[in-house]
């Protein structure tokens, strides 16, 4: 699939265009992102996620099909700085203690399936709480933008994202068996 048309596919929201973009695509970024944040980390998982970010959120706007890697590799770029950055600030990325009262959610979510878990879990949130928590996490948006692109209060953001990501604690353990 050349560029152009991935671009058309992606517009129109073809969930195969997502699986192309990233046959496509996905090995430089996993390599960008494992040169930047070394062995170890899971760069199949950051790439896959921009990827996902980028159809989802940038293709619908972009115009010039060449530029697709380019946007693609600058996404990259930035999250793999973002967390090799954060995790020199504050030890290795999901290190957590015995005593972590989050211990039980993140051993839910290092366990098999995790993803198709979280899929099943996310897809449970209403779409408006959906678009907060991509705004939140993916974009890394703060609560005071989110509230302003929504019509909301700051503080209404804040305690949906919240109770969403209690929610989705919940129905992760609760997968667990």
């Amino acid at each position: 699939m050349h560029d152009e048309t991935l671009l058309d596919a992606l517009a129109a929201a073809d969930p195969a265009a997502i699986e192309a973009l990233e046959r496509r695509y996905g090995r430089r970024l996993r390599a960008v992102v494992a040169q930047i944040c070394g062995a170890g980390f899971p760069a199949a998982e950051l790439a896959h996620d921009v990827v996902v970010d980028f159809a989802l959120d940038h293709a619908p706007r972009l115009r010039d099909p060449a530029a697709i890697g380019r946007y693609l590799r600058l996404m990259a770029v930035r999250r793999a700085v973002r967390l090799r950055d954060r995790g020199r600030r504050h030890g290795p990325v999901g290190e957590v203690s015995a005593g972590d009262p989050s211990a039980g959610w993140v051993a839910a979510m290092d366990a098999p399936g995790r993803h198709a878990r979280l899929a099943d879990c996310l897809a449970e949130l209403p779409p408006r709480t959906g678009r907060m928590l991509r705004m939140r996490f993916a974009r890394e948006a703060s609560t005071v933008a989110i509230g302003e692109a929504l019509g909301v209060s700051k503080q209404y953001v804040s305690r949906v994202i919240n109770e969403a990501l209690a929610r989705l604690r919940r129905c992760m353990t609760r997968g667990r068996g």
